[in-house]
């Protein structure tokens, strides 16, 4: 796992990890505590093993499902002269 800081604000600092094929596998962000002291909110993100991002569990820890395909939309019907 790779990380990479990036960007200050109020110097703090966010943090993007990266697996071996450069996908993004978490980020931290800066956020303030309270009691004064910074907290970092994390995202992490999964993938298969062809890279598709299959997961993504938001800061709350609430576990998203990526689509799986084109068809979890909704078609329009295409005009029709």
């Amino acid at each position: 796992m790779y990380h990479r800081p990036s960007g200050e604000q109020a110097n703090n600092t966010a943090i993007t990890d990266y697996n071996v094929r450069g996908e993004v596998t978490r980020t931290r962000m800066p956020h303030a505590g309270t009691d004064g002291q910074v907290e970092y909110v994390t995202t992490e993100f999964a993938y298969d093993e062809v890279s598709n991002r299959t997961k993504v569990t938001t800061p709350r820890g609430v576990e998203a499902p990526e689509a799986e395909d084109a068809t979890d939309f909704i078609a329009e019907p295409s005009a029709t002269s």
